[in-house]
């Protein structure tokens, strides 16, 4: 059971953060937090599942970074659709 705490839990904080991000409550310690979230999942995971969980969210920051920092700052807000589209993906993973 201790094996899977760490992508259990982990996956469930990187939803939380994603969810503060979006909804223009994050700050950019929350960026950095979550990307070491990420690493610490996939460093610690034994299946293959855990190991490419936070992926998608390591692949967004490494090419839309920039796209994150804007939220974060208040100089791009989400639009609803975007809000739906990005949230009803993560609840399925």
């Amino acid at each position: 059971m201790a094996n899977v705490t760490p992508c259990r839990v982990g996956t469930r904080r990187l939803f939380e953060t994603l969810e503060k991000i979006t909804a223009g409550e994050g700050t950019m310690d929350d960026l950095d937090n979550m990307e070491q979230l990420c690493y610490m999942i996939k460093d610690s995971a034994l299946c293959g599942l855990g190991q490419t969980a936070p992926n998608p969210i390591l692949s967004t920051m490494n090419y839309f970074h920039q796209e994150y920092v804007d939220y974060v700052t208040g100089q791009k807000k989400p639009s609803i659709q975007s809000l739906k589209i990005n949230v009803s993906v993560v609840q399925r993973v």
